[in-house]
Parts: C-alpha cells; structure tokens; sequence
C-alpha cells in the first residue's frame, strides 16, 4: 500500500494497542469479513473498529478543516466535501492531509480492495458484477440540521460504504438509516425530504470507526433523519461503480 505504515506510526507517535501493526486496509477486509453481510431489508453491513485503532485517530487528525472543503450544492447547503478520488482537488489539501489521504485513496480504489467488497456481497451481485470497477472518494462534513430523505442511490453504483468519523457522541443517533417501502413514496431517485411510504428498518450508530455498507439496488432506501442543530457528523464515503453503466 502507499501508506508506509511503520513511517507513518512513527511520525505521528499513534502507535500503541494490539492492531499497532495491522495494515489498515486487510485490517478492514478481516474486520468487513467476520462481521458478516446481512440480507433484510437489503444486504447491508454494519462493523464497528473497522480500521485499527492507530490509523482511525490519524483519519481524524488528518481531517480537513472547513476551509478546505467546498459546499456540496444549494440542494443540500449544510454539507461541505472534498474528492479524493479527484487528485486535482486532494491536491489543494495541505501537507500533511494531502499525502495522508493520497494513500487512503490508492488502498480503497485498489482493484484488490474494490473486488473484495464486491464480492462480500457474493450470490446478491449476481451478473451485476462488473470487472471494469470504479471507485469515488469523498470526505464529507454536515453541519447540524442536516438531513437527506429517502433514496436507493444511483444505478451506476455497485456498493455505497460509509465510514463514519463523528466529533463527539451527541451524533450517535445520526446514522444512515435503512428503509424498506410500504407504499407509495417518492420514486427510486427522489432525495426529497419525504418519509411517508417507508418504514424505518435499522439506523447504523454514527459511532467512532465503524463503517455501513450496502449492495446498491432499486430496494436500497436509505436516508438521513434531521441531525439536531450544532451536530455534525464527518464521514468518509466509498462508492464502487460499474463503468460501463452510464
């Protein structure tokens, strides 16, 4: 992996614990492995320390500030991102994020890595599999009141993982929640506020290293519940797409 792990251990003085060694990134595939996919209401996985402990606080060390990050959209105003997986736009981080992060970006858009989590989800990706992976990075801050409804994400996505890196414990309850249909709701690609028609299934814990993932299909409602005001959750979040979707 680019990350020189003992350099980096070294330089930070993050080292202690039991994983100190671990590479962070077949750290994440065991940790993903053993926890197991899930099948209702869609396959999905939740795993908490999902990084080793050393590289989860250089992740948040290592965190952009909100200057150098740049507002979404004026859909959702109260989120602010950064590409990493745009090396033009990780390039105006400052040292040493920008390296820090070039080297998250090389372990998780690796073929190896992106085929792995792929094939997590074995039987349930059926001929949706696609040898041509993609893979889009993105670091994400949300101010509080923050909120996104009902949605099953785009078709050119395979898997959405979501590695959640919150400030504090108040953003616990602010996790994605996952939703399964009841009845007539916003169609499969609405990102409107709208709730009704679904039934709240599971809400991931925002906590600490942990990751939720899901195999992305026209059933994978998911959304995020108003975060309260002066909470803000910080994420990383990995989407594995099929190029050859357009």
């Amino acid at each position: 992996m680019t990350i020189a792990i003992e350099e980096r251990r070294a330089a930070t003085g993050l080292a202690g614990g039991a994983d100190e060694r671990d590479d962070p990134f077949e750290h994440a595939m065991y940790a993903m492995v053993n926890a197991g996919v899930r099948g209702y209401p869609f396959a999905h996985l939740i795993v908490p320390r999902v990084f080793p402990a050393w590289f989860y606080r250089e992740m948040v060390a290592n965190f952009p500030g909100d200057d150098e990050l740049a507002p979404l959209n004026e859909r959702y105003p109260l989120r602010r991102t950064i590409t990493l997986s745009d090396e033009d736009a990780a390039a105006g981080l400052a040292e040493p994020r920008r390296s820090f992060w070039a080297g998250v970006r090389a372990g998780l858009s690796s073929p190896a890595f992106m085929d792995f989590v792929v094939r997590l989800f074995g039987d349930a990706v059926g001929d949706r599999f696609a040898p041509d992976l993609e893979a889009r990075l993105y670091l994400f801050r949300d101010a509080g009141g923050y909120a996104i409804g009902p949605h099953a994400d785009t078709a050119r996505k395979i898997v959405t993982m979501l590695f959640y890196m919150p400030e504090d414990e108040r953003s616990l309850a602010c996790g994605t929640t996952l939703l399964k249909k009841t009845g007539d709701g916003p169609l499969r690609d609405s990102a409107d506020n709208d709730w009704s028609g679904f039934a709240a299934v599971k809400t991931a814990p925002f906590e600490a290293n942990s990751v939720a993932g899901f195999l992305v299909t026209d059933r994978s409602y998911h959304g995020v519940r108003k975060t309260p005001e002066g909470v803000a959750r910080r994420s990383m979040q990995l989407f594995i797409l099929d190029r050859s979707r357009a």
